[in-house]
């Protein structure tokens, strides 16, 4: 399963990526123009969507990294046997976590979509907003329990 996630990870971190860049570009832009007062309309919208896809799709990536802050205080004074029960444990409540976390984002999705809701100045239908975050939900909780399983196959 872990070769099946690392390349779908690969492709949102970068897709993150270039939102992020985006967003700096456009912040930049629009503060150079707005000295010429010619601000881009819909900055504050963009930014706001960019930022949010930026952070969304850096996370399964960066969980397969293991770049995230780990609270081992506990777990560094387990003996094995425990210390695994306990990462298998929080895994596990992750995979829960961002399951439900994308099932009710798509479900968001789908009563944004019928209820055609927009942003206010440029019109971007939030549903797709709320499915690429679902998306990227998805992702990590099978990332989480793509790792746990390979890190417990690894320890024994």
């Amino acid at each position: 399963m872990l070769a099946l996630v690392r390349p779908l990870a690969r492709a949102l971190h970068w897709a993150g990526a270039v939102a992020l860049a985006s967003m700096m570009f456009l912040t930049v832009a629009d503060v150079v123009l707005r000295s010429f007062r010619q601000p881009i309309v819909g900055t504050y919208e963009l930014v706001g969507f960019l930022g949010a896809l930026a952070i969304g799709f850096s996370l399964p990536q960066t969980s397969l990294d293991r770049g995230q802050v780990l609270m081992d205080f506990l777990a560094r004074h387990l003996r094995p046997g425990p210390g695994r029960v306990l990462q298998v444990l929080t895994r596990a409540v992750g995979v829960g976590l961002f399951a439900v976390l994308a099932w009710n984002l798509a479900a968001m999705g789908f009563d944004l979509r019928a209820s055609g809701d927009v942003t206010p100045l440029l019109n971007l239908p939030l549903w797709l907003l709320a499915f690429a975050i679902a998306l990227a939900c998805a992702l990590e909780g099978l990332v989480l329990a793509a790792t746990a399983a390979v890190r417990t196959e690894e320890e024994t």
